[in-house]
């Protein structure tokens, strides 16, 4: 099950909360409610564009997918140009007050632990490549994220495209969209644009 949900009136309060309000919460504080509902342990939960996210665990293949990509990245050298490959750390978006994403994967400077922001993610600024495999929410990977990472400025986003057994490649941020898309079938191999120039089996992202 995946979900996305609007920002939500009342019933989106904190149950600690003493007093009502009439004021419609933010998408991070509808977010920061849900963290501590035991029933979605395990869940990522997003807020993106004012909506939240909210997407179970993946399944095998999926980390599958993730562990081989960066042993890719690892034999590209990546280290060497003072970046770090990292699974879900959280970038800030601008579309609304403590918006923000978790990529299942980002290539990001060195030195991105200096710049943690009060809510706990980093700046878009430190990001070079996110990438993402879809799984039951694959609408939001195609279709919602997207303009997120551009607007952003996210300079390359990567889609592992599980459900339609390719893969994309969006660069070139501007307006708030990508300016620059290409998608390769299975069996081809596909070279990422910008400062992360891996060559990539596209296979390697679209394990079952």
């Amino acid at each position: 099950m995946t979900a996305t949900m609007p920002e939500r009136r009342t019933h989106d309060r904190h149950p600690e909360s003493p007093e009502c309000s009439d004021e419609t919460p933010t998408a991070r504080e509808t977010a920061e409610r849900l963290w501590r509902n035991p029933e979605l342990d395990g869940f990522r939960i997003e807020a993106i564009s004012g909506r939240v996210v909210v997407t179970p665990p993946p399944d095998g293949g999926h980390a599958v997918a993730l562990t081989r990509l960066m042993r890719i990245l690892d034999r590209a050298s990546v280290e060497e140009d003072q970046f770090e490959v990292l699974q879900n750390i959280g970038v800030a978006l601008p579309d609304g007050p403590g918006d923000y994403a978790l990529p299942d994967l980002s290539v990001v400077d060195e030195d991105f632990r200096d710049h943690r922001k009060p809510g706990g993610q980093y700046p878009a600024d430190v990001f070079h490549l996110v990438v993402e495999i879809t799984s039951s929410n694959w609408e939001d990977d195609l279709r919602i994220k997207p303009e997120a990472y551009a607007r952003a400025g996210i300079p390359v986003y990567l889609i592992g495209d599980r459900r339609h057994r390719e893969a994309k490649v969006l660069w070139r941020p501007e307006g708030g969209e990508y300016r620059s898309a290409a998608t390769y079938a299975s069996g081809e191999t596909l070279k990422l644009p910008g400062d992360v120039a891996a060559e990539i089996p596209v296979d390697v992202l679209l394990q079952r």
